[in-house]
């Protein structure tokens, strides 16, 4: 009769051996052999559906941007439509007028207050206002103008003679160099004549001057006759005491 249960071999057993997952596995602690097994089954997974290992892979792979992404375009803004109410709105820019227009500077045809800015307040005597005043290279000098309506009605320099200043006597080019001060700027010189009793005449021509009088304010002195507009004549003669402006001539 047999017996039972039945005896134990004699011969030593020996633990049964261990495949390579088996050694392996035992190393993982409990945190990392759920994920062994996660891994595992998506694997399994990806080989029933027939997915290669590139596939599984992108699954663990970070989507990268593509070239074109990774250039980002510039943001237009559009323009179209009302301005907002923080919009400051632009002037347009001011116009600067062609052509002749009235003289206010500190010349023949300016205004006084021109001259009272370039030289300080004037000593009245009359109807007429005397300025005194240095010229650039030291002499000192006087001019005293005289002042009839424009075509604005505004009062503008109708007379003007400048002389030295207790400085003595000058020169003929001395004089004429001072009453090149008071000439318009689009002065242009037409011509000379002689006069019996003044000298030498210089005749002169200002588009600026005539837009600042009337035509009829420009005559010939001696005969009375209608002169081009924007006319006006420098007598320094041949003396030494200065020079005079008058319109017309």
């Amino acid at each position: 009769m047999s017996q039972w249960p039945p005896q134990q071999s004699q011969y030593p057993q020996h633990p049964p051996k261990l495949s390579w997952w088996q050694q392996h596995w035992q190393q993982f602690s409990p945190a990392e052999q759920i994920v062994v097994v996660a891994v595992s089954g998506l694997v399994a997974t990806a080989l029933v559906c027939g997915c290669s290992y590139v596939g599984l892979a992108a699954l663990f792979t970070p989507a990268q941007p593509s070239s074109s992404q990774l250039t980002s375009s510039p943001i237009v803004q559009s323009t179209v439509g009302p301005p907002s109410a923080t919009d400051t709105p632009t002037s347009p820019p001011t116009a600067t007028p062609k052509g002749p227009r009235p003289l206010t500077g500190a010349t023949i045809g300016g205004v006084q207050d021109s001259f009272t800015s370039a030289f300080g307040d004037p000593r009245v005597q009359g109807s007429a206002s005397r300025y005194s005043f240095t010229t650039a290279d030291g002499r000192a000098a006087i001019v005293q103008i005289q002042t009839q309506n424009g075509m604005d009605r505004q009062p503008h320099m109708a007379f003007l003679t400048e002389a030295p200043n207790g400085s003595g006597p000058w020169t003929v080019n001395q004089s004429q160099a001072v009453a090149r001060l008071f000439m318009p700027p689009d002065t242009k010189h037409v011509r000379d004549f002689t006069d019996p009793q003044l000298g030498t005449i210089q005749v002169y021509q200002s588009a600026d001057l005539a837009a600042t009088f009337p035509a009829a304010d420009f005559t010939d002195s001696g005969t009375g006759a209608a002169l081009p507009p924007g006319t006006f004549g420098l007598s320094c003669g041949d003396q030494t005491a200065g020079c005079g402006f008058v319109l017309g001539d």
